[in-house]
């Protein structure tokens, strides 16, 4: 009789250790999911900063060059070009 009492006493503490892994994997798979999603936001806002920066860069050297020699079509020329290599770089980042 004691002996049944200890394993139903004993049975019901594995069910409630069960219950309890039970949760704290259902927790551990959304933190899993949750972590993954975060990581899928950070990629998608490095892209951003990147081609923004680019950008940045692009006006910068466009000031440069045309405050350097406002009448030249040579400048402007490298100018535009940097500005389509770099709208392609962007686009290319956005298809990936």
């Amino acid at each position: 009789m004691e002996l049944e009492k200890r394993l139903i006493t004993i049975k019901e503490k594995l069910q409630q250790v069960l219950q309890q892994y039970e949760l704290i994997r259902e927790r551990h798979e959304m933190l899993h999911q949750e972590n993954i999603q975060l990581k899928e936001e950070l990629n998608g806002l490095k892209k951003t900063n990147f081609e923004i920066s680019k950008k940045i860069e692009i006006a910068e050297m466009a000031n440069q060059l045309l405050s350097e020699d406002e009448n030249s079509d040579v400048l402007k020329t490298k100018v535009d070009k940097y500005i389509r290599e770099i709208d392609a770089v962007i686009k290319a980042l956005k298809q990936m």
